[in-house]
């Protein structure tokens, strides 16, 4: 009989394991236009752009959840930055989430900014805790990939010599000849 019982309670742990490490994962966008990511539902009323199970499993795997589930990182630019603007463009070819935040009239960002750099310099980059300044695209990177950022870049576009109206037989004849 104790056996049996044993059995039992092994069989029923196995069953329930998987869903008492299960948790839930919500994206919403609050009335500010901030995007949240949390494991609690969003305030009643709010839309939630995204739902999702995590288990222990996936948590655990580095390469299984790619950015979609990291923190969105901050980047602290003025208007008309070129250089804000490239480094943007760049994160989100590398499909990293991303928060764009004024820096000219926020006050409290420019203390802290200060606080852990000589200069206001933009774009200020906000990786977690580390930050980051000017538009070094590699020390960015570095700075990514240590953060546990999957970088996933675009296959780059490959140039053709072919006419896009010939024929197949005349592509293979002018790539022989």
């Amino acid at each position: 009989m104790k056996k049996i019982l044993t059995i039992s309670a092994l069989y029923l742990g196995l069953i329930l394991a998987p869903q008492i490490h299960a948790a839930k994962l919500y994206k919403w966008v609050d009335e500010n236009g901030v995007v949240s990511y949390q494991d609690s539902p969003p305030p009643q009323g709010t839309e939630i752009l995204q739902e999702n199970t995590i288990t222990k499993s996936s948590v655990n795997s580095k390469h299984t959840l790619g950015n979609k589930y990291k923190d969105p990182i901050k980047i602290y630019r003025v208007s008309d930055c070129n250089l804000c603007d490239v480094v943007r463009q760049h994160l989100k070819t590398l499909e990293v989430p991303l928060i764009e935040l004024p820096l000219q009239d926020d006050r409290k960002a420019q203390d802290l900014i200060l606080e852990r750099s000589d200069s206001l310099t933009v774009p200020t980059i906000f990786i977690g805790e580390q930050m980051i300044q000017g538009g070094d695209l590699g020390k960015l990177e570095e700075a990514l990939q240590n953060n546990g950022y999957e970088l996933s870049k675009p296959e780059p576009e490959t140039e053709s010599n072919t006419d896009p109206g010939a024929t197949e037989e005349d592509q293979e004849a002018q790539t022989e000849g």
